[in-house]
This record gives C-alpha cells, sequence and structure tokens, in this order.
C-alpha cells in the first residue's frame, strides 16, 4: 500500500455517519496495546483559539528541547500536518506502516462482531502510535469535535486540561447554547487533573467549574480571564499591534513574562498566547517541565512564543496588497476576523472572498461582518470550498445581499477566485479570503504553485 491508497483507505472510514462515543476509539485502542497510556498529554479543547494554543505549548516546549508530538485537525495542505513530531511532520513511510497495523486492528473489530471505527478514529489511533513508538516527551493534543465524546478523550491521565473559546459552532452535535456546547468541551476535564480555562461567558464558565468539582478527587481549576474566578493571567502594558504579531508583557500565576512577541496577529492571538502560557507556567510550578525557573525558562518561552505560527489563521501570505487567509468559519472567527481588520485596514479597500459550508449557521456569521462595512471599503466575492458540503456561491452571494443589504459577485471553484484575485487583486489595500478552511488550503496552495511557476519563468 502506498502513501496516496493510505490515504484514500483513511478516508473510507465513515466520518459522519455513526453516533459519538468513545466505545469504537477505546476497543481500537486496547488492540493496538493501549499506547496513548505511555503518553505525557496536554489536551486542548475549545470552539476557537485550540488550534493556535496547542502551537504555542508545542513550540515553548520544543524550544527547551523536548522531543513533542503534536496533533491537530484539520488540516491546511498536506494530511501530515495532522502529526507532527520534534519538528516535522509524519513522514509518509511511517503513516503507511502505521495505517497498516491500525487498519488490522480496525478489521479485527469487525471480524468480533464491533463497530468499524471512524475516520478520525483511525487518525488518533496512528498518531498515538506514532507517538509512542518515538517515545515522545510530551504530546499537545487537539480535541477534533466537542470533548466527551471525542476520540482524542480516550486519554485517561493527561498532565493538563485546556479549554479555550465557548462559543456556538457544531450545534447539530453539541447542543444550542453556550452552557451546553461547554458541557461537551469539559467533558475532558479529569480528576485531580488541573483544569485551564479561557472562555468569557460567566454561564459557560460556571459549567466548566461544576464538572471540575464533580470529579473524585476533583479537579483544580485556573481561571485565565477571572471569569468564575480571581483571574490568573493578566496583561500589565499596553499591547503593541503590528500586522506581522503582536507584543505584550503579562503576569501568569504570579510570575512576569516581559515583551512576549508573537508572529500571529490579532488581540485574540494575545488571548491565545495568555492562555498558553498559563498552562506552561502551571505545570513548571508543579514541577512537571524544566527548567523550572531562570533564564534558560524565559528564553525558551520567548523564543517558543515568536516560532509559534497557525496555517490559516490571519495568515499574511503576501504583500502589496496585502493577501490575508483565515479560517473563520464560525461566528466568533467571523468576530475576531473582522476586529483584526478593523486595527489594520480601516478606511481602506479589502476584498473579501467567502466560501462556507452549506451546515454552518451563517446568519450569525455574517451579522458579525456588519460592524467592518462601517469602517472600510469591502467589496464581497462568494466562491466554492472544494468540499461535497460545500455552500454553492450563488446562495451566499444571496445571503450576503439579504443580510447585509450590499452586493456580492460570486465565482464557481477556488480557482477561479484566485484567478480573478489575481487579476484584480491590486485594485484593493486587502484582499481576504475567509471560512472554511477547505477554501484556505486550496488558496494557501494554488497561492504558492504560482508563484513558485512565476519565479521559475524569469
Amino acid at each position: 500500500m502506498n502513501y496516496e491508497e493510505t490515504l484514500e483507505k483513511i478516508h473510507g472510514y465513515h466520518a459522519f455517519q455513526k453516533r459519538p462515543g468513545l466505545e469504537r476509539i477505546t476497543e481500537l485502542m486496547k488492540i493496538l496495546g493501549d499506547p496513548q497510556d505511555s503518553l505525557s498529554v496536554v489536551h486542548v479543547a475549545g470552539t476557537n483559539g485550540k488550534g493556535s494554543v496547542c502551537r504555542y505549548l508545542y513550540s515553548v516546549l520544543e524550544r527547551m528541547g523536548y522531543a513533542c508530538g503534536l496533533y491537530t485537525s484539520p488540516y491546511i495542505e498536506r494530511f501530515t500536518e495532522r502529526i507532527q513530531f520534534h519538528g516535522g511532520q509524519i513522514s509518509e513511510e511511517d503513516l503507511i506502516r502505521i495505517g497498516a497495523q491500525v487498519f488490522a486492528a480496525a478489521e479485527t473489530m469487525v471480524e468480533r462482531g464491533l463497530e468499524e471505527p471512524t475516520e478520525f478514529d483511525v487518525v488518533t489511533a496512528i498518531a498515538f502510535v506514532y507517538f509512542a513508538e518515538k517515545k515522545a516527551d510530551y504530546v499537545v493534543l487537539e480535541v477534533g469535535l466537542g470533548g466527551r465524546l471525542d476520540a482524542t478523550n480516550v486519554v485517561s491521565r493527561p498532565l493538563a486540561t485546556v479549554i479555550t473559546s465557548i462559543s456556538l459552532d457544531h450545534m447539530a452535535v453539541l447542543g444550542d447554547t453556550l452552557p451546553q456546547i461547554a458541557g461537551e468541551k469539559a467533558g475532558i476535564v479529569k480528576p485531580d487533573v488541573p483544569v485551564v480555562f479561557a472562555v468569557k461567558d460567566e454561564n459557560a464558565a460556571r459549567v466548566i467549574c461544576e464538572t471540575a468539582e464533580e470529579q473524585n478527587p476533583k479537579a483544580p481549576v485556573y481561571d485565565v480571564f477571572g471569569t468564575a474566578f480571581p483571574a490568573c493571567a493578566k496583561v500589565t502594558a499596553p499591547v503593541v499591534k503590528k500586522l506581522g504579531g503582536y507584543c505584550f508583557t503579562s503576569q501568569i500565576l504570579g510570575y512576569t513574562y516581559s515583551t512576549m512577541e508573537l508572529s500571529m496577529t490579532g488581540i485574540h492571538q494575545v488571548e491565545n498566547a495568555l492562555c498558553a502560557l498559563t498552562a506552561l507556567e502551571l505545570l513548571r510550578q508543579r514541577g512537571r517541565i524544566f527548567p523550572q525557573s531562570g533564564e534558560a525558562w524565559e528564553k525558551a518561552v520567548r523564543l517558543g512564543m515568536k516560532d509559534a505560527g497557525q496555517p490559516g489563521r490571519f495568515e499574511l501570505i503576501s504583500q502589496n496588497p496585502a493577501v490575508i487567509l483565515d479560517g473563520a468559519h464560525n461566528q466568533d472567527g467571523v468576530r475576531s476576523l473582522c476586529l483584526s481588520l478593523q486595527e489594520h485596514f480601516a478606511h481602506k479597500r479589502i476584498l473579501l472572498v467567502l466560501g462556507v459550508l452549506k451546515d454552518k449557521a451563517l446568519t450569525p456569521m455574517l451579522e458579525e461582518l456588519r460592524p467592518l462595512l462601517e469602517t472600510a471599503e469591502i467589496t464581497f466575492l462568494a466562491a466554492e470550498p472544494e468540499n461535497p458540503r460545500k455552500l454553492p456561491a450563488k446562495e451566499l452571494a444571496d445571503a450576503v445581499k439579504t443580510n447585509l443589504g450590499v452586493d456580492c459577485g460570486f465565482t464557481g471553484d477556488w480557482k477561479t477566485a484566485l484567478a480573478a484575485v489575481r487579476e484584480n487583486g491590486c485594485d484593493y489595500d486587502a484582499v481576504v479570503f475567509a471560512g472554511s478552511f477547505y477554501l484556505i488550503g486550496s488558496i494557501r496552495e494554488g497561492w504558492r504553485k504560482d508563484d513558485e511557476k512565476s519565479i521559475a519563468g524569469v
């Protein structure tokens, strides 16, 4: 079986048709020898921000000299982005070899009359086997969907659990209120395992605290923003805001982190960084990572935070005009995108290329764009992600007109949209591709290949 055949086999497992639950992944990991039990895991859930928090954690731990694993989703361009170790992606050879082990275990389940695992179950199992083989010092583990019934929750004893923002997304699965969604996210909380949460809604925060209190023994809670308890993190000086990243000084659990430079843009990235720093400082104070103090610690944190990058999150891929990719695929994501655009492109001309999936709550997402219309000159263009669940561009354009009262052009697939931007993008100060990661990933790859062709032709 080659790489392409391995990917085809992985994608052949059902992704959405099966009921959520841990029974499949539990049995699958048991057959494989429960490699996840040997790993030192920081488990991260949340609606938005969890990917960036994972990147900060991974980058700092790597800068400290640890060999770390990183498991995230979705990928932007290559499937192997989802499973990374010690600064590199899983090799095609390792994916093929470990994939075969997991496929065999899945077949054993079926032979025993058990339900076949899902695609996410299989990918998660591949990651656990890979990290255990590599003897990873730490694994930063991002939840796929929700938390309580997510395949990553087969980890029974993480070093810490982290919950980032709570907002409305995947409501058909997780619930249609913030407390309901918070309850699903809080499902990763474990007895006596500290939980760091960066949640601004009081009702959602209360659910997390109650879940932690119900554990036996109860899980210690660390409230980043002070929503339910006194804040354990605060910014102590004005944030320096630049398009290429922000800089801030903060106090985290009594320890001062001065002039932390980020390569990721947006005030929400400062909040994500505070969440990650809280988890790191907590582990340091508990003696779970070394060095516990001194110059080496501060250097590693400073370099790691600056190194961290998250593809497709207000990612600047070109200048003059600025071309930005942002996977703003839900209401909170669009809100954060608009705040960043208002900070850096107020009173400028912006071409906003949107592409979304049809199962998203579109109206609340579009409403978040309304303030941007008052501070910048926006031209809308609807495009279609490369995914069977795509919302047709014409329907998206009509929804923009209905909800915002402004015209919206529309193209066919992402290639047509990319060609249109290549031809007319210089008419704008910024071009922003936003919405589904399926759109963002295609544009990112297509833009890079176009540049490579241009350079080759010089």
